[in-house]
């Protein structure tokens, strides 16, 4: 009838009981708090049906509605939500490896293979040697050529 909570752990043999009002509103409760939607289908069946009844393991429930277990998911939920805003690490200088501007690309740092493979051409990623000549910025020369190109 409702969806199920967790995964149960309970045998199959373990008896079910049925909750009364104040525990379906403990239940209620503490589906707000998880947010997952549980308490929903709760207050739908008992506006339609108040003498709603339905039946569920009491170890279960009792699980579910725990202040322990309810602060250990608030605490979970606060440290993902911590975590997402801390930045990546930052790489110090020292760590990385010296930028050459005869070996690397301008643009991502890799190693650039100016020659190609005479085993495997087609694999060759065309790369020039860029120099600037009568003491014109690199930056421009850069920035001008990928608006003429239209990059």
């Amino acid at each position: 009838m409702f969806a199920k909570i967790s995964t149960c752990k309970c045998s199959e043999n373990t008896a079910l009981t049925k909750p009364g009002p104040e525990r379906i509103q403990t239940i209620i409760n503490s589906s707000k708090i998880y947010g997952d939607g549980l308490f929903k289908e709760l207050e739908e069946h008992i506006e339609s049906d108040n003498e709603c009844s339905f039946f569920c393991h009491k170890s279960c429930v009792s699980s579910y509605t725990s202040k322990q277990h309810i602060s250990r998911v608030l605490k979970r939920k606060g440290d993902a939500a911590t975590c997402s805003h801390i930045s990546p690490k930052k790489k110090r200088r020292s760590s990385m490896p010296d930028f050459d501007f005869r070996k690397h690309c301008l643009f991502c740092g890799n190693d650039c293979i100016l020659e190609k493979d005479p085993r495997n051409p087609k694999r060759w990623r065309r790369a020039y040697l860029c120099r600037t000549v009568g003491g014109t910025d690199m930056k421009h020369e850069i920035l001008n050529t990928c608006m003429t190109r239209g990059d």
